[in-house]
């Protein structure tokens, strides 16, 4: 009975290693792919108006944080709530 446990643990970690040995390499290339399009923003970008980069102050927020600080502008155009438009 010894000798089946030991030949399944041998055959079990032939197939963790050779499974490992394949994933490492699409692991490694996704942690890459990841690294370079994780490019800080730079440059200027609207927020709201027409064909703006964002469509809320809040999105403008959430991508900065995530990507990362580089000499950024953002230019906050006029805000038009379609509410706001309805009742004056």
């Amino acid at each position: 009975m010894k000798f089946i446990g030991k030949r399944l643990n041998i055959v079990i970690m032939k197939h963790f290693n050779k499974m490992m040995t394949l994933l490492l390499p699409v692991f490694i290339l996704l942690v890459a792919g990841v690294s370079v399009n994780a490019q800080p923003l730079n440059g200027t970008y609207t927020v709201y108006g027409t064909s703006p980069n964002y469509s809320s102050l809040s999105a403008a927020i959430s991508d900065l944080n995530s990507r990362g600080v580089s000499p950024v502008t953002f230019k906050i155009r006029r805000y038009m709530d379609q509410y706001q438009y309805l009742c004056r």
